[in-house]
């Protein structure tokens, strides 16, 4: 069996992965895709044949590494929008040279209809996006006995600012399958039914209102920054 966990970052996603694996008795393949990325950094054969067009080979390594991964039988994946970016994972504006790194054929480089199972994967913004950037600054992922306090500074914003965009690059990806008739299990943003209560995951619940100090204007850019998202990308489309 094929599965394919499309979520992103924050969203209980390595839970939902690791009970499923439990379940189903899958290869765990994890957020493998990522290695395609920080693979081109290390591409040296390529570029030293002249070869710089980096979004070029990003996309031949991707189905590369897609054909591969097809090879298997039965494994698990998750499969995040920002898996299929050129790096670096950063917003360019204007928001055309960013669009330019995105892979949005899902079929010739995911083969997203292949898979014998999708599952989707959500979590509210404000808090997943809150999730992401104080785990980011704070380099701290799991739940700790004593969590640290942070201050977003202006240098963190563009992490958020990409989190958004991924988030609304997922629900496109929702909308092209519900189109195209893909079938999915929905999960929505209640991740609990889908995880083995078994299982030594420990949910973080953290109150990020706490934890960030400036988290009322980190609420309020969030909101601002996703109708920015919305309207720059209202015309793309995952095929």
């Amino acid at each position: 069996m094929r599965i394919g966990l499309i979520s992103r970052g924050r969203t209980c996603s390595t839970a939902v992965l690791l009970s499923l694996i439990n379940k189903y008795n899958l290869t765990n393949h994890h957020e493998i895709y990522f290695k395609v990325g920080r693979n081109l950094y290390h591409d040296y054969y390529s570029i030293s044949k002249g070869d710089h067009n980096r979004n070029s080979r990003f996309k031949d390594n991707i189905i590369k590494f897609t054909n591969n991964l097809f090879l298997e039988d039965n494994f698990i994946t998750k499969l995040w929008p920002s898996m299929f970016i050129a790096t670096p994972h950063r917003v360019l504006e204007p928001f055309i040279d960013t669009k330019e790194k995105i892979i949005f054929d899902t079929n010739t480089y995911l083969r997203i209809k292949e898979y014998d199972q999708l599952y989707f994967l959500d979590r509210d913004l404000h808090t997943s996006a809150s999730s992401w950037v104080y785990s980011k600054k704070s380099k701290i992922w799991r739940k700790q006995p004593k969590q640290p306090i942070i201050t977003i500074d202006p240098n963190d914003y563009g992490i958020v600012k990409f989190y958004i965009l991924e988030y609304c690059l997922q629900q496109k990806m929702k909308t092209f399958m519900l189109e195209n008739n893909i079938p999915f299990i929905d999960i929505g943003t209640n991740a609990e039914p889908y995880i083995d209560p078994t299982a030594k995951i420990v949910k973080s619940n953290n109150a990020y209102s706490s934890l960030i100090t400036n988290y009322d204007e980190l609420h309020n850019f969030i909101t601002d920054y996703y109708k920015i998202c919305m309207d720059n990308t209202k015309d793309w489309y995952y095929t």
